[in-house]
């Protein structure tokens, strides 16, 4: 029985090159929609319900004393791709003491963290230009090494409350030259060039990220939070989705199952036309003592043929080229996809297009040998 399947597709291909060819591209296409839709509904609805609890903006306090060195470690533990997310650290120090004539009680900082160093957000400095608060700001470098430069309110009446010499000002008992103004603070510096054991405030310190944050990233910066800085940190109960729980089984058999349904139906409707275009061979086969089961068995097996090299052939594409371009812009979408999920999928979608395969393999040799051989002439 192999032996003929394999002659019956040689015959096939060799006759019918276009549908043997459309067969292969529905099977490949049909994969490729499968698999690609199961990872962006999902980024989908996890990114809807992230939103919608504003998980952007990720608040938390410090329950201790913390400082400058303890808080500039703790973030340097995290790994680069999640601090590549985070477009924003914001924190402050309280300085009602030193400047109680000040109309402002804490001074804050925003910051990033590139390459494994602290620099300026960009974030923050484009939103500042936005609305006209900043026109300069620090440089990368003057960050990085915590230059003594300061940027001075431009305010007439508040610059009169500030200790500015020779274009300098006096600030926490430094002495910073003064690079331009803006309409932010009375004084801003680069938070690096704060002394290692400067107290940070406790009630204020957030991050801002580009995109709503993952429960993996959000467990990750939780624990590394925790971790370095010896528990003297709290997080807000927040109720954030889980990737692969949220959507891995509400979605996968909605959504995919119309998919595969639809994608194995259409390979079904071009394999029922080469059954049309074979009745007659058919008809022939059949009176000769071929029985419907074998028959049955001959067609499944051509069908196996076709499908098995196609999905192979479309889920090694689609994990080796297709799912690194989609992770360039979801790149939490490699998260959904294992060999579990590569099982359940393919095994899916083999079942279900053997199914309706099957049903309509049956319905095509129901008719006798006669009713075949007379359709069967019209098709030649």
């Amino acid at each position: 029985m192999g032996k003929y399947i394999l002659l019956n597709l040689k015959k096939f291909f060799r006759k019918e090159q276009g549908i043997f060819i459309l067969c292969i591209g529905c099977i490949f296409l049909s994969c490729i929609a499968m698999l690609s839709a199961y990872g962006l509904f999902g980024i989908y609805i996890v990114k809807k319900s992230a939103e919608e609890q504003n998980l952007s903006d990720i608040e938390f306090r410090f329950t201790e004393d913390v400082t400058r060195g303890e808080f500039q470690q703790a973030i340097l533990k995290l790994p680069q791709e999640l601090n590549d997310k985070i477009i924003s650290y914001y924190v402050d120090i309280n300085i009602s003491e030193e400047y109680p004539e000040w109309n402002q009680s804490r001074v804050d900082f925003h910051f990033t963290v590139k390459n494994g160093e602290i620099v300026p957000s960009q974030f923050f400095v484009d939103n500042g230009i936005k609305v006209g608060n900043l026109l300069h700001y620090f440089t990368e470098e003057q960050e990085k090494n915590g230059e003594l430069v300061a940027l001075v309110t431009s305010y007439p009446e508040e610059q009169k409350k500030l200790d500015i010499q020779d274009n300098k000002v006096i600030f926490l008992g430094k002495e910073y030259q003064i690079i331009a103004t803006q309409e932010w603070s009375y004084v801003m510096v680069p938070f690096l060039s704060l002394d290692e054991d400067t107290i940070l405030y406790k009630s204020s310190p957030s991050i801002t990220l580009a995109e709503p944050i993952t429960k993996k990233d959000y467990d990750l910066f939780h624990n590394t939070m925790v971790e370095e800085l010896d528990g003297k940190v709290a997080f807000p109960d927040y109720e954030i989705p889980d990737l692969n729980i949220l959507y891995r089984y509400n979605t996968i058999l909605l959504v995919n199952l119309f998919i595969i349904g639809a994608a194995a139906l259409n390979f079904s409707l071009l394999y029922r036309y080469m059954l049309i275009k074979r009745r007659g061979e058919l008809a022939i086969f059949r009176t000769c003592g071929l029985r419907k089961g074998k028959a049955a068995l001959l067609y499944l097996g051509e069908c196996i043929g076709l499908v098995l090299p196609g999905t192979v052939a479309a889920f090694g594409c689609f994990h080796w080229l297709i799912l690194p371009l989609l992770a360039k812009v979801h790149r939490d979408i490699v998260t959904l996809y294992s060999p579990v999920i590569y099982g359940k999928l393919i095994a899916g979608y083999l079942v279900v297009t053997f199914v309706i395969l099957a049903v309509v393999i049956g319905m095509e040799l129901r008719s006798s040998s006669l009713t075949l051989l007379l359709r069967g002439k019209r098709y030649e």
